[in-house]
């Protein structure tokens, strides 16, 4: 683990950038609808990993063979990654920028632990020899408890003009998003485990563009579609360009970079700072506990802890792994070690 000047800037760009994308997608959905705001950031992030792309292949050595392999290795590779973009950002950043009409972005960032429920339930499908444990058990029970506690405030402080019903199926489609983001990770980890970041974003933003295109046309009409995007102001505009460069490009790669310099482990402290950045902003700027009672406060808090709590112990979980790998690796090398002194002890009585 590797605590450089690089890193420390890295996690906190993460940590804000995660942090407030909901609430720039709460200030973009003023301008856009919401299947038109996630396909410009789809765009805007498809154009951010495509300089990207160049800017390695001109600068960085044996970089084009390596782009040469994954482009010319078949249709299969090109097929997973679509299922698994989709599944990782076209799909749920869509049923999240729909809620966000009628839940307040805090919410978003604080079911972000929910996400280990869609791991779980894909690994019962997938063909991936990962058990649910006592630890990540504990961990989604706690998550659970912790989105339910601040979830009720909601229903009482509808979002601009929503209705209860409205309000139930805004979490209801968050929930769901949740659960697609951690499918996503158990994909990507059976059928692409080794894509490099750049081209799999590349791929992930450009599939999701044209996916999330086609449901805007759907959704919205061709009419809606036009006019939204002839009369949108400069300002509006701001939002996809960010979420799609900041959320979507730079945002990734930076969170690769943490992994490759502090491990999964370390990585693993990004939903902290996100959810504090996340709801700090909620709060502060958008003012969305304004007018609660005392006791909708404190169940927004303890909501918070438990949430908190739902890390610690999948932190806990992560640590105890690594310990048990490196005890591992260790017994088989004493093991590997053995058999060589005993492999010598042969040869010198065979001499004899």
């Amino acid at each position: 683990m590797q605590c450089t000047l690089w890193v420390a800037i890295s996690f906190v760009f993460c940590a804000t950038v995660y942090g407030a994308s909901s609430a720039a997608a709460a200030e973009g959905i003023k301008y856009w609808t919401p299947e038109m705001l996630i396909m410009g950031r789809m765009l805007w992030g498809f154009i951010f990993c495509l300089f990207t792309l160049i800017f390695r292949i001109i600068f960085e050595d044996g970089y084009k063979q390596i782009c040469r392999a994954h482009f010319l290795s078949g249709p299969w590779p090109y097929i997973n990654i679509a299922i698994g973009g989709l599944l990782n950002l076209g799909i749920p950043h869509s049923l999240i920028y729909i809620a966000q009409q009628w839940i307040p972005s805090a919410a978003v960032q604080l079911s972000k632990p929910l996400q280990p429920l869609g791991s779980i339930i894909a690994n019962c499908i997938l063909p991936i020899d990962e058990k649910l444990t006592l630890h990540k058990g504990l961990a989604l029970l706690s998550a659970i408890i912790g989105v339910s506690l601040g979830a009720v405030p909601s229903f009482r402080h509808t979002h601009g003009k929503a209705s209860g019903g409205q309000v139930g199926l805004g979490y209801a489609l968050l929930v769901l998003a949740m659960i697609l983001f951690g499918a996503a990770a158990s994909w990507f980890r059976w059928r692409t485990p080794n894509v490099d970041i750049t081209i799999s974003s590349l791929l992930q933003t450009f599939f999701s563009f044209w996916f999330d295109m086609i449901w805007s046309l759907i959704m919205d009409g061709p009419k809606k579609f036009r006019d939204t995007f002839i009369n949108c102001t400069a300002y509006g505009w701001i939002w996809p360009v960010l979420l799609g460069v900041l959320g979507s490009g730079m945002a990734v790669h930076g969170f690769m970079y943490l992994v490759a310099h502090l491990g999964s482990v370390g990585a693993g402290f990004i939903p902290f700072a996100q959810i504090i950045v996340g709801v700090t902003i909620g709060v502060v700027i958008l003012h969305e506990w304004k007018g609660f009672l005392w006791w909708e406060i404190f169940l927004n808090v303890l909501g918070l802890i438990f949430l908190a709590l739902s890390l610690v112990i999948g932190f806990m979980k992560d640590k105890d792994d690594m310990a048990q790998q490196e005890k591992h690796g260790e017994e088989e090398e004493e093991h590997a070690h053995g058999e060589e002194e005993q492999l010598d002890e042969t040869d010198e009585l065979a001499e004899l």
